[in-house]
Order: C-alpha cells, then sequence, then structure tokens
C-alpha cells in the first residue's frame, strides 16, 4: 500500500502557548508482540473497527508518565482481557519521529 499524508489542521496559538499543549499530548505508543515462551508462537488479534479492520498487534498510546512496561500491561488488558504484570514486557524497539 501506498499512503499520502495531508496536512489538514495547522496551529494557531502562540508558540508558548502551543509549547505547553504539546507537553500534554501522548507522545509515544506502546505496541505488543506476545510470544509463547514455550511454542514460540505470536499472538496478533483480528481487529472489528475501522479504519483497519484487519489482522493486528497489540498497542495503543502511553499516558504520561507510563513507563513502556505499564503502558503495554495497559494496553493488553483493554485489547485481549489478558492481565500481564508490566515485569514481564521488554522493549525491543524504539523509534522516534520529527512531525
Amino acid at each position: 500500500h501506498t499512503y499520502t499524508y495531508t496536512r489538514t489542521h495547522t496551529h494557531t496559538q502562540a508558540d508558548e502557548e502551543y509549547s505547553r499543549a504539546l507537553d500534554i499530548f501522548v507522545k509515544g505508543c506502546a505496541d505488543v508482540i506476545l510470544r509463547d515462551g514455550t511454542t514460540r508462537e505470536v499472538l496478533i488479534l483480528k481487529r472489528i473497527v475501522h479504519p483497519q479492520p484487519d489482522w493486528w498487534f497489540m498497542g495503543g498510546r502511553m499516558r504520561a508518565g507510563e513507563t513502556p512496561q505499564q503502558a503495554a500491561a495497559k494496553n493488553v488488558k483493554r485489547e485481549a482481557g489478558m492481565d500481564i504484570a508490566p515485569e514481564r514486557f521488554r522493549a525491543v524497539c524504539t523509534a522516534s519521529y520529527l512531525w
């Protein structure tokens, strides 16, 4: 697939106000690949919501102050109903993007 990004919004706040607003926005996601330690099988989910009603890994946004592990545990509980302790998650990749 090829996607084209079109910017539809511009900010109208003063720079200082815009900076303060950005400080409260979520700037990270914790997407999760769950793997069975014995069989090494990977769990993926079939999404039933738009815009991507297809096979997908679990995950979602981090809240301010959350560690990636806490966010991963929260997202897995929300999306799959699985209660897994945050310390069981291990970060394997970090990516930063400039918008």
